[in-house]
């Protein structure tokens, strides 16, 4: 006993004699492992701070493997003025910190964003705007984003990311009185990058004066690891910021809180603006976002990006007729990239043709919003997913993929036009369109189901199913045909058709998503008969989902054939496994409820239906939505406060049983 007490108490005898003699044991690690340490630092500003530690960490930062440069998530609503200064110190920082290290270490995780990153900033395609205003995007230039774009080729071995955001037509009036201001801030930043530089003399700066020496590397805030937030400088440096920078008086700040408030009104400039696509043979992972820059690509050779796994590529153009469509489909496949796994493609304009000859690799493809898109090439022998959304119904694909499981297509091509190997190995279809009606005998005017019905009959190993139901229809010239009137085209007297029959019987469904269930006229119509139709053609189906996007009344015409057939709602369905259903609904109309009720009578097995609408009923009121309870209780589960301090149920649940009190 008396050994083994010894041994457990005898490091507690000894004490290291680098500790006694206070020996700074971290600066003792090489550079290559203080630099990865620096590199887990979440913001730029913290990773600028450690240089006060000692003189030998201050030339450490700069050098961090991981850069970040990010104007924050969200505006300075009331000081916008205040952004674009801080923007444009951002631009000067990367600019300085990538010609400081052209000649240096590489980087492996690098990104440069000028969109703030709230996901409250959506951005709008038609007009082309972000929700939050870009005032700083006039001061990037072709010429900046040419050089980032080059460094990156250059020195990035790991990620790359580049944002930079659409430009207003409109601009900050009061940048013009303090333009001189801002180029006086810039010049400061610059030259306190040079001073960063000699080392002598900034390291006797910052043994004599902590602070001081904070706030010389703080004058370059941008550059290291991290988010960087203006909130986030040090104090010190933020004081001399207020030494420079003009203070608004309340009527310039009022004006600049009108301004944030209405220019989302306006439309985001296209600018002239023109940027070559790297080709980087050591990045593998890629992002770039581009305010709609004019894009060439360059005619890339085998292995131009040979360790590239990942690209995505948002807001550029493409020169029509020039073969960029061409040489970029070449860049993306096998022979160029044959580790490449992912690709999106979004926001693209002047992609007339896609041909993509992928390696195996490839298991991910997501085109979203390319409007000039008229054919779509893909051989993708490792494809999982398949994503193509917004890219009109005239493309013509051609789509070889042998093991797709997920199919993503709100917008898909005629019939005629879709030449698909690989059907039967689809197992989930998501947002697929399908129409209610068809003029007769008008079709040139019509959307059609052709597409949707070839792949419900050809995806027969299909399990999942989520689709888009529009009822009525919605034609190029913008009139929509009230399913109760028959109307005439050049003469000729014309109505609506029926094709919720052609919908072939899908047995293999397990579960079922209606989503955005629209009606293009104004009043709406009835729902319910359509919804009924499609749901009875998936008798297997254990979960059914509905979103109804809200109209402001039903139909009223007992003529219309929204709601035919007349006595739909009380048949039964066969939905023997259906166990919960999820209703997204606004208004709970009649057709609603009806549907509510052949759920509730159709389906034996059903454990919970979950119904979450916006008409509110008072805490204390009796709720059944007007449904029998058919063997459960309905109960509230959800609820909201409005600005009055009243309390109402915004979600209700049918469960099975007798109801046993309580919220």
């Amino acid at each position: 006993m008396e050994s083994m007490n010894d041994d457990v108490h005898e490091p507690t005898t000894s004490t290291p004699a680098a500790a006694v003699a206070g020996v700074d044991l971290i600066s003792e690690l090489t550079d290559d492992l203080l630099l990865r340490i620096l590199s887990f630092l979440p913001a730029a500003s913290e990773v600028a701070r450690t240089s006060v530690l000692s003189r030998r960490w201050r030339h450490l930062w700069p050098n961090a493997v991981a850069l970040r440069f990010t104007v924050g998530s969200k505006p300075n609503f009331s000081r916008p003025d205040d952004d674009i200064n801080n923007a444009r110190r951002l631009i000067a920082a990367v600019d300085a910190t990538f010609a400081r290290r052209a000649g240096g270490p590489d980087v492996e995780d690098l990104e440069v964003s000028f969109i703030y990153s709230s996901e409250e900033n959506i951005y709008f395609s038609c007009p082309s705007f972000y929700l939050y205003k870009h005032y700083h995007a006039a001061d990037i230039t072709s010429a900046h984003v040419g050089s980032w774009l080059r460094f990156s080729a250059q020195r990035v071995t790991g990620r790359f990311t580049l944002a930079v955001p659409l430009e207003r037509k409109e601009r900050l009036t009061v940048l013009d009185a303090e333009e001189e201001d801002g180029d006086e801030e810039e010049e400061e930043v610059l030259a306190a990058d040079e001073a960063v530089e000699e080392e002598d003399g900034a390291a006797a700066a910052m043994e004599e004066d902590v602070v001081a020496g904070a706030e010389e590397v703080d004058d370059e805030p941008m550059a290291g690891y991290g988010d960087v937030d203006p909130d986030e400088l040090p104090e010190a440096v933020e004081e001399d910021e207020e030494g420079v920078e003009a203070e608004l008086e309340d009527e310039e700040d009022e004006e600049l809180v009108a301004e944030y408030n209405v220019y989302n009104l306006g439309k985001d400039e296209e600018r002239v603006f023109s940027v070559e696509l790297p080709c980087s043979t050591r990045a593998k992972e890629m992002s770039l976002t581009l305010a709609k820059a004019t894009l060439t690509v360059p005619a890339a050779s085998a292995g131009a990006f040979r360790s590239l796994t990942d690209i995505m590529l948002s807001h550029v153009c493409l020169k029509a007729g020039n073969g960029d469509d061409i040489r970029l489909g070449h860049l993306l496949s096998s022979c160029c990239s044959p580790l490449l796994r992912r690709v999106q493609l979004k926001y693209t304009e002047g992609l007339a043709a896609l041909r993509l000859d992928a390696a195996d690799r490839l298991v991910e493809l997501r085109l979203f919003w390319l409007p000039g898109l008229q054919t779509l090439d893909v051989d993708a022998p490792g494809l999982r997913y398949l994503g193509v959304r917004d890219c009109g119904k005239d493309t013509a694909m051609r789509i070889s993929a042998p093991e797709l499981e997920v199919l993503a297509c709100d917008s898909i091509c005629h019939a005629e036009q879709l030449r698909f190997d690989g059907a039967g190995s689809v197992r989930r279809i998501e947002d697929l369109p399908l129409y209610s009606h068809r003029l007769t005998p008008h079709n040139k005017y019509d959307y059609e189901n052709s597409a949707a019905l070839w792949l419900l009959r050809h995806c027969t190993s299909l399990n999942q199913l989520s689709v888009k139901l529009t009822l009525s229809w919605f034609w190029g010239f913008q009139v929509s045909l009230p399913l109760c009137v028959a109307k005439s085209i050049d003469g000729e007297e014309i109505g609506h058709e029926d094709m919720m029959p052609d919908i072939p019987e899908l047995p293999n469904i397990r579960s079922l998503r209606i989503i955005n269930v629209k009606t293009w006229c104004g009043d709406g119509h009835r729902i319910g008969a359509t919804m009924a139709k499609l749901i009875a053609k998936c008798t297997n189906i254990e979960y059914l989902f509905i979103n109804i996007d809200p109209m402001e009344e039903e139909c009223i015409d007992p003529n219309c054939i929204c709601d035919h057939p007349k006595g739909w709602e009380n048949q039964k369905i066969s939905l023997p496994n259906l166990r919960n259903v999820e209703i997204s609904d606004s208004q709970l109309l009649q057709s609603d409820v009806n549907l509510l009720r052949l759920l509730l009578t159709s389906a034996p097995a059903l454990e919970r239906l979950t119904m979450i609408q916006g008409t509110t009923f008072e805490e204390d009121e009796v709720v059944d939505f007007d449904v029998p309870c058919y063997g459960g209780h309905w109960a509230p589960c959800v609820w909201e406060c409005d600005g009055w301090g009243s309390i109402y149920a915004k979600k209700y649940t049918w469960t099975q049983g007798n109801q046993s009190g309580g919220r």
